[in-house]
């Protein structure tokens, strides 16, 4: 499941592409106002006690069209675990995602567009850039964003699906399934006034057996551009169980 919901998150940076400037780029489509060229993201996980212990760091880099071009993964010890430089063709849809740690490939994705500018395939590949899958049934949205996809493993068999929902760019719920089709996740998500979750309703599917947990999210201080600075999560008993801190710079 968390491959999955990994690669799911790759895929939904994927951009819109017409021939004509897109309508949003990946700023528009994670939520950030303002011309942000670098965001860092830090979060924390809270104890019984409230005491914080980090767990990661997300590193993003826009370029000044608001598309992003590199992501940064650093686990607790400040140890690169992602390092992806994105890709783009000359109209701002994504070509490619490669994840490179330590000068090694590690995974990689190549996208194509059409003569009008659609995705039509996206492959992965592993570290020995060998494909490994390839995606079907590719749906995007007039945002531009992949909503709907399914993954085959090279023999064709299914590997997994997901078909997500949006309010314009906001993501608001979705399913995923496995390798029979059948759903393994699912969610729904409520969002305030800014666009910004604040709750998200889950169910995980395992062994048929449904685990519903629901969480709710409050933001605690915006910058001046009305990006949020600090995000935390409460477990369905009001519990703060997790904190993320946001540092921006702006072009």
């Amino acid at each position: 499941m968390k491959r999955i919901l990994l690669l799911s998150t790759a895929i939904l940076f994927l951009s819109c592409k017409n021939k004509i400037k897109r309508k949003s780029n990946d700023l528009v489509q994670q939520n950030l106002s303002g011309r942000v060229q670098h965001l860092e993201e830090t979060t924390f996980d809270l104890d019984s006690a409230g005491n914080n212990k980090i767990i990661s760091v997300r590193i993003i880099d826009f370029d000044e069209d608001g598309y992003a071009t590199k992501y940064i993964d650093r686990d607790a010890t400040g140890k690169i675990v992602m390092n992806e430089t994105a890709i783009h063709y000359s109209n701002g849809a994504i070509k490619e995602f490669l994840n490179a740690v330590d000068g090694k490939q590690v995974s990689k994705m190549s996208i194509d567009i059409d003569k009008e500018g659609n995705y039509s395939a996206v492959r992965t590949y592993d570290s020995a850039d060998r494909q490994e899958s390839y995606y079907s049934d590719i749906r995007e949205n007039d945002y531009g964003i992949i909503y709907a996809a399914k993954q085959h493993f090279m023999n064709g068999n299914l590997e997994s699906g997901f078909d997500l929902k949006y309010d314009k760019a906001n993501i608001v719920g979705g399913t995923y399934t496995d390798s029979l089709g059948k759903v393994s996740y699912s969610f729904t998500s409520k969002l305030n006034e800014r666009g910004d979750a604040v709750d998200k309703v889950s169910t995980t599917f395992n062994d048929n057996s449904p685990q519903k947990e629901i969480i709710t999210y409050k933001y605690d201080s915006y910058d001046a551009a009305g990006n949020w600075l600090q995000q935390t999560t409460y477990n369905d008993k009001g519990k703060p169980i997790q904190i993320v801190k946001r540092k921006f710079n702006f072009y």
